[in-house]
């Protein structure tokens, strides 16, 4: 389930975030002069402003990963870090709305079609966009083996996985993907109605903080199972996870 909803935003955001992006090679073969100047000032433009937003996500979600590290929370720091992420995904999400406005104020109708159509080619250079509500290594619960490794117990192991999988998570989980799907299907179409989108985005917005609700209680269960040794034993794993993500970031590679 995760990763299908992972899919459905990566595809919506795609759609919206890359569409500037890569207008020379997909460009409508009838785009004027003054057309083309447009679409490079949004490029431009929306590249600025989404690498300043997925900066500050990346630098927050970074505060609440190293806040969930300590086995004592400090509920006070958890809850500035989700605040943060939270206005940066918003923040996001708006962008990429505000840009499929503006690229439908640009093109023409058959321009719009045609250069959507010449979008799809690109799909496999689209999959690397972020997704709002991309999970960390301490939002997913460890694995049997992971668990064996820092010496859980079956019993331990079947209450954090219980929490897991609660019902709630899923309903949110099945809600991101509706809403995805619903965003998906907007932004394909020229006559684009930004009032549905509008609610889409604040709706996918809602399920995102629910979803780092339930994380945070989660985490909060994790603590109530597992020892304090077992617990730090945990974070040695998760790090080991962590850091080839780190390497990759400072290469330039995806998110």
């Amino acid at each position: 389930m995760r990763f299908s909803v992972r899919i459905a935003v990566t595809t919506a955001l795609a759609l919206a975030a890359l569409i500037p992006a890569v207008w020379v090679l997909a460009g409508p073969a009838d785009v004027g002069s003054a057309q083309r100047d447009q679409l490079k000032s949004l490029a431009s433009e929306m590249r600025e402003k989404m690498d300043r937003v997925r900066g500050e996500l990346v630098r927050a979600r970074m505060e609440l990963f190293q806040a969930y590290r300590a086995y004592q929370l400090d509920d006070r720091r958890v809850k500035a870090a989700m605040e943060r992420i939270g206005k940066a995904q918003l923040a996001l999400l708006n962008l990429h709305l505000d840009n499929q406005i503006e690229l439908r104020r640009i093109l023409n109708e058959s321009q719009f079609e045609e250069f959507r159509r010449k979008m799809g080619r690109f799909g496999g250079r689209m999959a690397g966009v972020l997704g709002p509500h991309d999970d960390g290594p301490m939002d997913r619960p460890p694995d049997k083996v992971m668990l064996e490794r820092i010496g859980a117990g079956p019993d331990q192991v079947r209450r954090i996985w219980r929490e897991a999988d609660a019902p709630e998570k899923k309903a949110v989980l099945n809600r991101l993907v509706r809403d995805s799907k619903r965003l998906i299907e907007l932004y394909s179409r020229y006559d684009l109605d930004v009032d549905a989108a509008r609610k889409l985005v604040d709706g996918i917005h809602r399920s995102q903080m629910d979803l780092a609700d339930l994380n945070h209680k989660w985490q909060q269960t994790l603590r109530s199972v597992l020892t304090e040794q077992q617990f730090d034993r945990l974070q040695q794993e998760l790090s080991k996870m962590f850091r080839p993500r780190e390497h990759r970031r400072r290469l330039g590679g995806r998110f």
